[in-house]
């Protein structure tokens, strides 16, 4: 797992907590990943949502376009996610700003948003697995002992 070093600019691989998720139904477990019937159900491409400065809604919301790029995306997927459409190849609109009608003939798919261009789709949900409940009569994990 990488943490950022927001003061150095850098970001520093340190192996993650035993129990911190790491994918849909997954935990890390002594250094690897390993599915969990108890661990949280998530978005494996947005599994720690937008970043933490709350500036996603705003950039996003001021050109969806900029969802089609991967950087963006990654810094700001719940929120890309949430405005995307049904239409494939267009799912958040055009991809360059101050299209106009007049750019439909040469830039149909830059400006696939404005042009209507693109293909809809009926999005399809995954059923999510239900989380088992943990028998009363189970022994709790037990992560650290100390011997007295």
């Amino acid at each position: 797992m990488y943490c950022a070093d927001v003061l150095n600019q850098v970001c520093i691989s340190q192996m993650a907590l035993m129990g911190t998720s790491c994918g849909d139904g997954k935990i890390c477990m002594n250094g690897k990943c390993v599915s969990d019937p108890y661990a949280p159900q998530l978005d494996e491409n947005c599994a720690f949502g937008d970043r933490p400065d709350n500036s996603c809604n705003r950039y996003i919301n001021e050109f969806k376009g900029y969802c089609y790029s991967s950087i963006s995306y990654q810094l700001c997927c719940d929120t890309c996610n949430n405005v995307s459409r049904p239409v494939k190849g267009c799912e958040y609109g055009d991809r360059i700003v101050d299209c106009t009608q007049d750019h439909c003939l040469n830039s149909k798919v830059d400006c696939c948003g404005t042009c209507s261009y693109g293909t809809p789709f009926t999005p399809t949900y995954s059923t999510r697995r239900s989380t088992p409940k943990r028998s009363k009569t189970a022994n709790p994990l037990v992560l650290f002992t100390s011997i007295k």
